[in-house]
């Protein structure tokens, strides 16, 4: 298979989830929620997207933390476990001119979704949490400020 046609049906794929995550939100909510932050433009680029699946919660706890600089023991992990309900996040990151400030206009924007691994096509909540991490490569942080 050519890679033009591998990377259409990546494509394919991302957008089939993201639209079958916003109906799945729509019939259980009744409603689209809050609204979304605005799209960045992509028209004169693309965004590369890497998704990191998980087998173990703890391991993706661990990843969260360490993208924050904020290194935990197990013990501390397995405990911030019991509080919180982490079950995904993503890091949108923009190339930088200069090296300090990001420039959206000018830049190839990156994207690092880190999930558990969806387990079977049955397997919606998971489904779900990988459709809502790959809007936020495309919508960026729209979580009120509450629920970091």
């Amino acid at each position: 298979m050519s890679g033009t046609k591998i990377l259409i049906g990546i494509g394919a794929l991302i957008l089939g989830i993201v639209l079958i995550t916003t109906a799945l939100n729509y019939l259980e909510n009744g409603s689209y929620g809050r609204d979304l932050a605005t799209p960045v433009d992509f028209s004169e680029s693309s965004i590369d997207i890497k998704i990191t699946f998980y087998e173990d919660r703890l391991e993706l706890v661990r990843a969260y933390h360490d993208s924050m600089n904020n290194e935990k023991t197990d013990s501390e992990l397995r405990e911030w476990i019991r509080n919180h309900d982490l079950r995904g996040f993503a890091n949108l990151q923009y190339n930088t001119i200069s090296g300090t400030e990001p420039h959206p206009t000018n830049a190839a924007p990156s994207c690092h979704v880190h999930v558990m691994r969806v387990r079977g096509q049955n397997d919606t909540d998971r489904k779900r949490t990988l459709g809502h991490e790959i809007l936020h490569c495309v919508h960026g942080e729209w979580h009120p400020e509450s629920s970091h």
